[in-house]
């Protein structure tokens, strides 16, 4: 199954804690990919991210972008 997650960014937050919790108890058949709106992210976060070898992009909009 292919999954995609759409979160607004990989900042300090309960939504991110909770998405990376997810993503590292996924199970072998969840193909998942994350997209964040904007290009925040804490180095920890992204670390994590990179542990579980999920793809992660990032749209890069700015705050004040009416996209986001």
């Amino acid at each position: 199954m292919k999954v995609l997650h759409l979160i607004d960014h990989f900042g300090l937050g309960g939504a991110q804690a909770q998405l990376l919790d997810l993503l590292e108890t996924r199970g072998p058949q969840i193909d998942a990919t994350v997209w964040t709106l904007r290009d925040v992210a804490l180095p920890s976060a992204v670390e994590r991210l990179r542990s579980t070898r999920v793809p992660y992009r990032t749209l890069a909009l700015s705050k004040r972008s009416p996209l986001g």
